[in-house]
């Protein structure tokens, strides 16, 4: 899970989507996209997510969780733009579809 203290606009959606996650497991935030994106490649994490993020913070991550097989995906699900700013969300085969559901609250 992430959250950005440069983006107020992210602030709504994501305690939005805390509530949801917290009906079914817990909730850590390590402070670092890349180390979160490891921890979900490692499996000691179920799935990450942030609104707005720099892509110099997650494209070693990215890499790393899809080398691992975790599927890592904009919050849309489509392919994550290295050029821009974006919505991510990294996840275990297993549980992508439900977090993508989740996501959709």
């Amino acid at each position: 899970m992430g959250s950005s203290l440069y983006d107020p606009n992210s602030i709504e959606p994501t305690l939005k989507l805390i509530a949801e996650i917290m009906k079914k497991s817990d909730i850590r935030r390590l402070g670092s996209a890349a180390l979160d994106l490891s921890y979900v490649a490692s499996g000691r994490q179920g799935a990450y997510f942030e609104f707005n993020i720099k892509p110099w913070d997650i494209a070693a991550g990215m890499l790393i969780a899809r080398e691992a097989g975790a599927i890592v995906t904009t919050t849309e699900g489509k392919e994550p733009p290295l050029d821009r700013p974006l919505s991510i969300l990294a996840a275990g085969p297993e549980i992508y579809a439900e977090f993508r559901k989740m996501l959709n609250f």
